[in-house]
C-alpha cells in the first residue's frame, strides 16, 4: 500500500512538472509570436550580469537584468549633492507627481503632514502598472546635463568621476512614464525602437517636501542563449574586473516580456 502511494505521488509530481513546463513554454511561445511590440538596442551599460555568489559561479546558465534608471526629482531645499544626480537616489522620479499617483489608483486625499494621512500612505500597497522605458532619450540627456552642471560648479575629483561615469558607464535606459492602459501608452510613445512598455509596480513614499513614489520594472531578466555566451562573457568575480563590452538586441513580445534576439561583442 505504501509503495502504491509513493508511486502515485511520484506520478502526480511528474505530471505537475510536465504541466508547469508546458504552461511556461506555451507562454514564452505566445509572447514571441508575431512582430515584437518593441526592439531596443542595448549595451553592457543597460544590462547587468549577475555577481557569481557561492555555487552560482558553477551554474552554466547565464542571464542579464535590465538596468532601469529614473530621472529623480531634485530636492527643493538644501544643496544638491552628487547623490541626487544621475539616478543614484532610490526612487522618486520627477514625473511621478500627485496627479500621476492619483491616476494610478493611490488615495492622496489626506494631507501629507496629517499624522493620519501619513499612516494611510504607509499602509497603501504597491499598484501594478505599465512602465514606459526610454533608451537614450530626453531623460538620459537631462541626467547628463545635471551632472555636467554639477561638475562645472563643484570642480572636484568626485564630480569629475561622476561626469565620466555618466558619459561612458551609466545606463541610458530610463523609466519615463507609467499608466494602466498599455495601448494608450503605446499610442503616446509610438517609436518602438526607442520606447518599450513593460510590467511594473509603483510604491508610495513620503518625503520631507511632499508625497512621492518609486517604481520597479517587473520581469526584466533575460536568459542568455548559449550561442550568445561568447559575446556577453561571464559574470565579474571582482569589482576590479574589466567588464565585457557587448551589444544586445532585446525584443519585447505580446505579453510585454523581453528576450534576447541578438548579441555581439564590441
Amino acid at each position: 500500500m505504501r509503495a502504491m502511494r509513493r508511486d502515485a505521488l511520484a506520478a502526480w509530481g511528474v505530471a505537475l512538472l510536465v504541466a508547469t513546463n508546458a504552461v511556461v513554454l506555451g507562454g514564452a511561445a505566445y509572447n514571441r509570436g508575431g512582430e515584437p511590440d518593441a526592439t531596443l538596442a542595448l549595451t553592457e551599460r543597460e544590462t547587468q550580469l549577475p555577481y557569481p555568489w557561492g555555487f552560482e559561479s558553477e551554474n552554466s546558465g547565464l542571464s542579464l537584468r535590465l538596468h532601469v534608471r529614473t530621472l529623480e526629482a531634485l530636492p527643493t531645499h538644501g544643496a544638491i549633492r552628487i547623490y541626487d544626480l544621475g539616478g543614484y537616489a532610490y526612487g522618486n522620479p520627477q514625473w511621478l507627481d500627485r496627479k500621476k499617483l492619483t491616476e494610478l489608483g493611490f488615495d492622496l486625499s489626506t494631507p501629507a503632514n496629517d499624522p493620519s494621512g501619513m499612516r494611510r500612505y504607509q499602509k497603501q500597497l504597491p499598484k501594478p502598472a505599465f512602465l514606459v522605458l526610454e533608451m537614450e532619450g530626453e531623460a538620459y540627456r537631462a541626467s547628463l546635463k545635471r551632472v555636467e552642471d554639477y561638475a562645472a560648479r563643484e570642480s572636484t575629483p568626485q564630480a569629475a568621476r561622476a561626469l565620466e561615469d555618466e558619459r561612458s558607464k551609466n545606463g541610458r535606459l530610463f523609466a519615463v512614464d507609467a499608466g494602466l492602459d498599455a495601448e494608450a501608452l503605446r499610442a503616446k510613445y509610438a517609436d518602438r525602437k526607442r520606447f518599450a512598455i513593460v510590467h511594473g509596480k509603483v510604491w508610495l513614499r513620503d518625503w520631507s517636501d511632499g508625497i512621492g513614489g518609486y517604481v520597479e520594472a517587473v520581469g526584466t531578466t533575460l536568459n542568455v542563449p548559449l550561442r550568445f555566451h561568447g559575446a556577453v562573457g561571464k559574470p565579474q568575480r571582482y569589482d576590479g574586473d574589466k567588464p565585457r563590452k557587448y551589444e544586445v538586441s532585446v525584443a519585447f513580445g505580446r505579453r510585454l516580456e523581453p528576450w534576447m534576439a541578438a548579441a555581439a561583442a564590441r
